[in-house]
Parts: C-alpha cells; structure tokens; sequence
C-alpha cells in the first residue's frame, strides 16, 4: 500500500461518497470492511459511514464493533468518531458494552476533557450511572474511582 497523506485520502473518501450516494447500508458497510481489510487508512473506511446517513443513522452496536475490529491505538481514531460511537451505544444494557464506553471516554478525557464534558451533560439522563460517575470520576480527580 503507498503512503498517502490524510488530504488525499480525504479526496478519495469524498469520491466513493458521492459513487455510493444512493447505495445501501449493507453495501456501505461492505465496502468500508473492503476499505479496512485492505489497509487503507481507517478513517477513509468511518468517514464513508459518518456520510452516508441512511448507514450512519442506523447503525447498531454489532456494527460499529464490526468496524472497530483491529483497532490498536489511539492513533487509530478521534474525538468526534468516539464520541459518534458512545453515543451510538448509549442504550446498549450489555455491561461489556457499558464499560467499552467507559473506558472510551475516560481515555478520551485525557485528551480532549471539554469535549467529555459536553458529552456528558448533552446525554446525562440516557448514560448508565456506572459510566456518568467513572467518567465524571476521571474529569474530576484523574482516576477512575474516588480514593478514600
């Protein structure tokens, strides 16, 4: 695969959103694991679900951690798309699915605490009390859980 910088791929990403415009969501989501599997840059593969609405409105949480799969680092993802899949599983009653959120955005709030902060009051009355308290726990102390 040749290296390409992100305005590139960026261009190429806007291309096949405007070839698959009228496709739907099981063709998407086909073509952004193509995307994945061949090893083009991750975002190109979450932006073409971010665009296409009729996908990115319906996502379910099996998908979203169909897309994640192989996800190493923090440098594999951003704010925004974190944030885009915490709101997706909001309502997801799995604890696993829970504590993923939990631990997204904790780690997210090293990073970018304001944008939590925003997340956490536009969802307050939706997110489980485990993730408000964790999540409000690390924004406010650095860790996890108060210490005694």
């Amino acid at each position: 695969m040749t290296k390409r910088n992100a305005a590139s791929w960026r261009v190429e990403r806007k291309r096949l959103s405007r070839e698959m415009a009228e496709c739907g969501r099981e063709e998407v989501l086909c073509r952004a694991h193509e995307l994945i599997d061949r090893g083009v840059a991750r975002f190109v593969a979450y932006e073409l679900v971010l665009y296409h609405a009729p996908t990115r409105d319906t996502l379910r949480p099996s998908d979203v951690m169909r897309l994640s799969r192989g996800v190493k680092s923090w440098g594999d993802i951003d704010a925004k798309r974190t944030l885009m899949i915490c709101r997706a599983l909001i309502s997801d009653p799995h604890d696993l699915v829970q504590k993923a959120v939990s631990w997204a955005l904790r780690e997210l709030s090293k990073r970018d605490p304001d944008s939590v902060r925003r997340f956490l009051a536009r969802h307050r009355n939706r997110l489980p009390a485990r993730v408000r308290r964790e999540v409000t726990n690390k924004l406010t102390t650095g860790r996890k859980r108060w210490s005694a």
